[in-house]
């Protein structure tokens, strides 16, 4: 498929490699983040606590603080609003995707935009 239109136009290949490169980033960079938050906490409390000269809990324990928290079951009032029940769903969506949409890399220039520029 070509996009643009004019003599100055550039063909540009839509195909699944093109599209799907992009798309697996995004999802192995929130993988990462999703993982790595929690054990970057686990090992900022375990270096603060080795520096006061305590034991610390471990680098796993914010893992197994979440393990716990996500077993337990939400207590609401009886009278408490659904926005009560959204709020943490809204938090939760908002901040995984500010997790894709931040690029973890710089975007890499193709051969072809290389030899028209110079």
């Amino acid at each position: 498929m070509r996009v643009g239109t004019g003599a100055a136009a550039h063909a540009v290949e839509l195909t699944w490699a093109g599209i799907g490169a992009p798309i697996l980033m995004a999802v192995l960079q929130l993988a990462l983040f999703v993982f790595l938050a929690p054990l970057l906490i686990g090992v900022i409390r375990q270096v603060r606590a080795r520096l006061e000269g305590r034991a610390g809990a471990g680098i796993w324990q914010p893992w197994r603080d979440v393990r716990k928290l996500l077993a337990k079951e939400p207590v609401h009032a009886a009278d408490s609003s659904w926005m009560l029940s959204v709020g943490p769903i809204v938090l939760l969506v908002s901040s995984l995707l500010l997790c894709v949409l931040l690029p973890s890399s710089a975007p890499s220039r193709s051969r072809s935009s290389r030899a028209t520029s110079s």
